[in-house]
């Protein structure tokens, strides 16, 4: 994963605001992919989960961590394969505000599989 600023394709609706409603037509074609390159560096053929985490911005209580996919990968001595997860920023990075609607925090939300980060932005 690079360290890549993404734009993705909301507007506010006023400037003071820090979410958007998840629902609207701003919310199609909202995927963003991420790939992971995972190798087998010892000797054995094994299994390895890869857990994707996102930590969004504190909005509307958010959580501090949360795991958004995970996917086993079984690999030979020395083999590498790319793990693609697909992000949808309206379903996979929004939360619950306070009156009970999903709303999509604005700013920058970090995504890791273990020590690995890239920053994905929601901005205007």
């Amino acid at each position: 994963m690079a360290n890549n600023r993404v734009k993705t394709p909301f507007e506010r609706k006023s400037s003071e605001s820090q979410s958007l409603d998840a629902v609207g037509p701003h919310c199609e074609n909202s995927a963003v992919e991420v790939h992971v390159k995972v190798r087998n560096a010892g000797d054995r053929e094994g299994s390895h989960t890869v857990l994707l985490f996102t930590k969004p911005p504190f909005v509307h209580r958010s959580p501090d961590k949360q795991l958004l996919r995970f996917e086993k990968v079984r690999l030979g001595k020395s083999e590498e394969a790319v793990v693609r997860f697909k992000v949808d920023v309206c379903k996979d990075l929004s939360v619950v505000d306070e009156m009970g609607k999903m709303k999509i925090a604005l700013g920058e939300h970090l995504l890791h599989v273990g020590s690995l980060k890239h920053s994905l932005h929601v901005s205007i």
